[in-house]
């Protein structure tokens, strides 16, 4: 409630309050993260999605937390996160195709392409 309320400061600490308390913490470490990117703390904003990135093994949610790293990051850093994005993408596009019109995420490989 308090980030739709674009009270960011508050809302990151009931995040950071919750995170240790959630048996399923990488939606908490996203969030988390978005409300410390709209409060300019990068450094804080990557920690939290490479944290939600350890937490995940969802391969498209492992490709989304590896490519907003790499847009927190720079050069050589960067380039190795959205190649493992880019990995992680090929990837689900392969289980998909595997599995025919199988839906992963929600998304049908037709409306990923």
């Amino acid at each position: 409630a308090a980030m739709e309320r674009f009270d960011h400061d508050t809302a990151v600490k009931l995040y950071e309050t919750a995170v240790p308390l959630a048996k399923e913490k990488t939606s908490l470490y996203e969030k988390l993260a978005d409300c410390k990117v709209a409060l300019g703390d990068q450094d804080g904003a990557k920690a939290c999605y490479e944290e939600a990135l350890q937490e995940t093994t969802d391969p498209l949610s492992r490709a989304s937390m590896s490519m907003y790293i790499g847009q927190l990051s720079i050069e050589g850093e960067a380039l190795q996160y959205y190649k493992q994005g880019i990995q992680q993408l090929e990837q689900c596009i392969q289980q998909m195709e595997r599995e025919g019109s199988a839906r992963m995420n929600g998304n049908t490989l037709e409306e990923l392409r």
